[in-house]
């Protein structure tokens, strides 16, 4: 193992992990640990697309995807790349999430989301040989209440080490991993700390999970978190949140409208813009003049002290 692997492996203290996956999963899937898949990843690196993500998730010095390393793969075939990973412990996807390069921890995540967890209830750690026909059928492990208390906590834990650090791998795993978790349960108090926690990709993961909420005809939480990134001051969260009300208006226009009504002037206007998309022009243009007129006051406001 090099000294970068190494070093990265020890970003963080022990996150859990179990014993690899037994050689019988060969029988059905083509990669059976995180080293398997690191190869795979740099076998199928392009370097000329590479350089066109580093600058569309804006890679450079002081932007918010500072330092992140692109190898040139597409969402596409990454996702076959999980569709073709046995079930790992978490040892091997902490593995991943460790990874420099960001395709890397995509794939870490979505195995998360997908349920490939091997070694805790729902996931055998080993699988008796199979048939062609057998091999062709997708994964299908439950992820029952258990393995998903297991994979939420490894997930938030891997978020605070910084290690789900960019709008793509949130935007991919949260509902499903945050989100889903907390669907049945009534207290969802911590979505509003880590709103409130001072880390932007924390603050994302806390706005963006209610989208599973919203899914479910439930927009509370939404409105609640929306109102504390009012003051916001990063772009990504504003568009984040404008997303997740235009969301609640496809579900349920009238509660957007009567928000919009009550807020929408003290609202940033990128999250404004995102919110009221789907809107008529007429009722758009409305909603952006009182946003106006509440800039302009504010503009004024020091000259008359």
């Amino acid at each position: 193992m090099s000294k970068t692997r190494k070093s990265l492996l020890s970003y963080s203290d022990d996150l859990g992990g179990e014993s690899p996956p037994n050689g019988q999963w060969r029988e059905r899937f083509d990669f059976l640990s995180a080293t398997d898949i690191l190869r795979w990843l740099q076998g199928a690196a392009s370097s000329a697309r590479a350089v066109v993500l580093q600058r569309f998730f804006k890679t450079g010095a002081g932007e918010y995807g500072a330092g992140d390393v692109f190898l040139g793969i597409g969402v596409p075939e990454l996702r076959r790349c999980v569709r073709k990973t046995a079930p790992l412990p978490f040892s091997e996807i902490r593995e991943l999430l460790m990874s420099r390069f960001h395709e890397a921890r995509a794939v870490g995540v979505l195995l998360l989301v997908a349920g490939k967890v091997a070694g805790i209830s729902g996931t055998p750690a080993t699988v008796p040989a199979v048939g062609a026909a057998e091999r062709a059928k997708p994964f299908a492990g439950k992820v029952d209440a258990a393995k998903q208390e297991e994979i939420f906590n490894f997930y938030l834990e891997c978020a605070r080490l910084g290690r789900i650090n960019n709008w793509d791998l949130v935007d991919v795993s949260c509902k499903e991993i945050v989100g889903r978790r907390l669907l049945d349960k009534r207290d969802r108090s911590m979505l509003v700390k880590l709103a409130k926690n001072g880390n932007l990709w924390e603050q994302r993961i806390a706005i963006v999970s209610t989208g599973c909420f919203i899914t479910h005809g439930q927009f509370d939480d939404t409105l609640k978190i929306a109102k504390i990134f009012f003051t916001h001051p990063h772009d990504l969260i504003h568009k984040a949140t404008g997303w997740m009300l235009r969301e609640v208006g496809k579900k349920e226009r009238s509660v957007l409208r009567e928000f919009l009504t009550q807020n929408g002037s003290a609202m940033p206007r990128t999250a404004l813009r995102h919110a009221i998309e789907h809107f008529a022009p007429a009722e758009r243009a409305k909603f952006l003049q009182r946003e106006k007129i509440r800039t302009r006051s504010k503009r004024r406001e020091p000259e008359q002290n």
